[in-house]
This record gives structure tokens, C-alpha cells and sequence, in this order.
């Protein structure tokens, strides 16, 4: 991790998108049917932002969260954040066992890895019947700029392609829908913009905290958009939302994973990530 990327693990608590983002997950986990003592489970939990929302979700069900973060910049920090044991791992073959959850979250995760459809292949072993994923994804390859291939970026996604490579690998689809809307067309013109000029090479791509004013509003613009998501799925977006669980025919007879290299386990997922603002 870049000295830059290691800043951003300071703002992943204030910075307008992950707040904005994270009102928004707060809000659709609600919509999903957790039974009590629920186990949840993000995998790229980063510098551990999402963990004490996830906490206090788990808490009122009298559940519990696992937590996978493969930077170990990262991992130490949402250690310190949230008192878990957050485990350590990468895709595919070095991530420890984990139990099969009720709910599994990738939040800006799946667009990193190469093979995204062995990913949630993987992701499946996890899930127990009945229960949920919840993923995000930045959208659209046309707002490919220099922020993507600074986080490592494999692809953007649109909402059908989504959905493809849910469908294909076992999931049934409940809803699906882009995000980040009102957003939207200034985002696009600072991408189209961006991308005619002369690349930067940032090593931290477009994160940046802007001022205390500035910051609050767009925290509030964004989240926002939680009350629009109440009434319907929203047209366009920076990115995409899915929520899915495992087909009925892929609840019989529980897979099994595959076998660890390290442990000849059943093997679990987890992916290379850095803390990153994925827009």
C-alpha cells in the first residue's frame, strides 16, 4: 500500500462517500429478512469503517461479524476500530475458514478480482440457505479513468452484467440497482474531462477530502439517496447495488469449497484490496 492509499484509511469515516455509501448499506440491510442471532460477514473490510454499523446491526439480533481484510496496513486498523479478530487472506487459495453466514457483504470488492465468477463461486460455499449477499460495484466502463487503474481495478460493471454473473454462478437476484445518481452527471463530465487531459498518476487516484462545508454536503446529497431507493431502483449511477441469495436448487446439498493449499480445508474467499473510493 502507497503512503497515499495508507492516508485514506484516516478519512474512510468522514469522507462524504464512504459515509454516504455506508448510510445507504445501513438502509438496504435493513430491507433484508436477518433472522436472530445472525451471522454477518464482510469480506474486504478495509480499514474497518462498516464494522461498528455492522456490529450494532448484529447486536440488536444477537448476532455476530466476521471480518476478512487482506492489507495488513488495513486489517490493523479495523482491528483497532472494532476489537475483532479480523482475519487475513487472499483470493484464492490463502484465506482462513469461514462459517456459512446469513449475510455475506462485498462492498467494492468483486471489481478487483480477475476471475469474478470463480469469486462468487467461492462467495456461494459461504452463504447458508436462505441467506443473502449484498455487493457494490462502480459502474459503467465508460468513467474508466486514471482513479481505477490506481486502485487496480480489473472492470466496471453495468446492472445486466451484474446480474449475468450472479445468475450464472448460482445466485437468484431479489433486487439490483445503480446508486450514486445525483452524482451522476457531474462525476461523468469530470471523468470525460479528466480522461482528455494528460493522465496524473496518482497513486491514491481521486480520493481526497474536500473542505469541512463541501464534505457535509455532499455526505448529506449522497446519502439522500437512501429515500429515493425506498420507492424504486434508480436508472443510472456511478454504481451498482445487488442483492441476491443462493438459488433453491444450489441450497441442496451444500457445496463444500475447495480445498485449501495451506490446510486442505475447504477453501474461503477473499480478495487484494486497498482502501479505496470506488466511484
Amino acid at each position: 500500500m502507497t503512503p497515499e492509499a495508507y492516508e485514506a484509511l484516516s478519512i474512510d469515516t468522514t469522507h462524504w462517500w464512504f459515509v454516504g455509501r455506508r448510510s445507504i448499506i445501513r438502509d438496504m440491510i435493513g430491507h433484508i429478512p436477518v433472522p436472530s442471532r445472525a451471522h454477518i460477514v464482510e469480506i474486504g473490510a478495509g480499514a474497518g469503517g462498516n464494522l461498528p454499523m455492522l456490529q450494532a446491526i448484529a447486536a440488536k439480533q444477537g448476532g455476530s461479524v466476521t471480518a476478512v481484510e487482506q492489507d495488513p496496513l488495513s486489517r490493523q486498523r479495523a482491528i483497532e476500530r472494532s476489537g475483532l479478530e479480523v482475519q487475513g487472506g487472499s483470493l484464492p487459495d490463502d484465506m482462513p475458514a469461514i462459517a456459512q453466514s446469513d449475510l455475506i457483504l462485498l462492498l467494492d470488492v468483486l471489481e478487483h478480482i480477475e476471475d469474478d465468477a470463480s469469486a462468487l463461486k467461492y462467495v456461494a460455499t459461504l452463504v447458508k440457505p436462505n441467506g443473502h449477499v449484498l455487493i457494490t460495484v462502480p459502474a459503467f466502463n465508460f468513467l474508466w479513468s486514471d482513479h481505477d487503474r490506481a486502485h487496480h481495478h480489473c472492470r466496471r460493471y453495468t446492472k445486466k452484467g451484474l446480474d449475468r454473473v450472479l445468475r450464472e454462478t448460482g445466485f437468484e437476484i431479489e433486487r439490483i440497482t445503480y446508486f450514486n445518481t445525483i452524482l451522476f452527471p457531474v462525476i461523468l463530465m469530470a471523468r470525460l474531462i479528466g480522461n482528455m487531459l494528460p493522465m496524473r498518476h496518482s497513486p491514491s487516484g481521486d480520493v481526497s477530502m474536500p473542505g469541512k462545508a463541501a464534505n457535509a454536503f455532499l455526505t448529506k446529497l449522497f446519502g439522500s439517496e437512501r429515500y429515493l431507493l425506498q420507492k424504486a431502483n434508480l436508472p443510472v449511477g456511478v454504481s451498482v447495488l445487488a442483492i441476491a441469495k443462493l438459488h433453491p436448487t444450489r441450497t441442496e446439498g451444500s457445496p463444500k469449497g475447495f480445498p485449501n493449499r495451506r490446510t486442505g480445508s475447504p477453501e474461503r474467499l477473499t480478495f487484494n484490496q486497498e482502501t479505496h473510493v470506488d466511484r
